[in-house]
Formats: C-alpha cells, sequence, structure tokens
C-alpha cells in the first residue's frame, strides 16, 4: 500500500471495532508502521495484528509500533512472519517489548544474537503462551539458550 493509501485508511479502520488486522505483504515501510502504531492508540479492539512480509528496517518507527502495543491492553497475537529482521538484535528487542500472548517470528533469519534477545524475552514475559521460531538460522548453541530460557520461564 502507497503511505498515501494507508494514511487514508487507518482513520477508517479507526472508526470500526475491528478485533483482527492484517496488512500483510504490503510494503509498508516506516511510514506505514507509523500509521500502524498510530491506529493501535485509537482502536482498543484490535486481538490480532499480521505485519507478516512487510521489512521491519527502521528503528524508530518499530519502536512507535513497540510502545503501541504495549500500550494496547487487548493485542494477543503478533505475526511477523518474514519481515527480515535478521541479525538487528535493536529491531527484535523493539519488537519483544510487546505483552502479546502468542508471537511469530517465523522465516526471519534470527541467529545467534537474536536467540539472546529471544532468551531475555522468554524468561521475562509473563504473559506469553507461544512463540513460532520456524525457519530462522539459529545454531546448536543458539537452540540450548533458548531452551535454557524456556525451562526459567514457569509463570
Amino acid at each position: 500500500l502507497a503511505p498515501e493509501v494507508l494514511n487514508m485508511l487507518i482513520p477508517a479502520l479507526s472508526l470500526q471495532h475491528i478485533q483482527e488486522l492484517s496488512l500483510n505483504d504490503n510494503d509498508l515501510g516506516s511510514i506505514g508502521i507509523s500509521a500502524v502504531a498510530a491506529f493501535l492508540k485509537v482502536n482498543r479492539s484490535l486481538e490480532k495484528l499480521d505485519l507478516s512480509n512487510n521489512e521491519m528496517d527502521d528503528l524508530d518507527s518499530v519502536r512507535l509500533l513497540s510502545k503501541a502495543m504495549r500500550n494496547h491492553s487487548r493485542l494477543e497475537r503478533l505475526e511477523l512472519k518474514r519481515c527480515r529482521i535478521g541479525e538487528n538484535s535493536d529491531i527484535l528487542r523493539a519488537i519483544l517489548q510487546s505483552n502479546v500472548h502468542y508471537v511469530d517470528l517465523d522465516g526471519n533469519g534470527i541467529g545467534s544474537s537474536g536467540a539472546v534477545e529471544l532468551s531475555n524475552f522468554i524468561e521475562s514475559n509473563e504473559s506469553m503462551k507461544s512463540i513460532s521460531l520456524s525457519f530462522n538460522k539459529f545454531n546448536d548453541g543458539d537452540a540450548a539458550i533458548l531452551s535454557k530460557s524456556l525451562r526459567k520461564n514457569t509463570h
């Protein structure tokens, strides 16, 4: 979606009591991610947000999104499949600061540095019920780190 189209769409969506929003594969960019963050501030009924296949490469817009998600009391599911997060620990850390119960990070090319961020998230997130990490770039050591953090999360 072009930024100007998204900026027209978001206010219209804000008037609705939408529970699920999928903007999968729309080349949102930093302007679109910021618009979604603004949407989360006014729509309090959203429970599932799917931003899969949208590159997450701008830290400022991801931080805005993260803050909006933390302040959103009903958002439970976040899908970020194939968002090309890779080894960008700052982006991953910002995303993981949300309070969602279900996180899907499949196919993001996350490797060892991301495993450390994920481990910290898993250990301390009391609300997490499910995290999907298929098709990333974890090695045996990363798997051991993640396994240890899963054992520590007894919430």
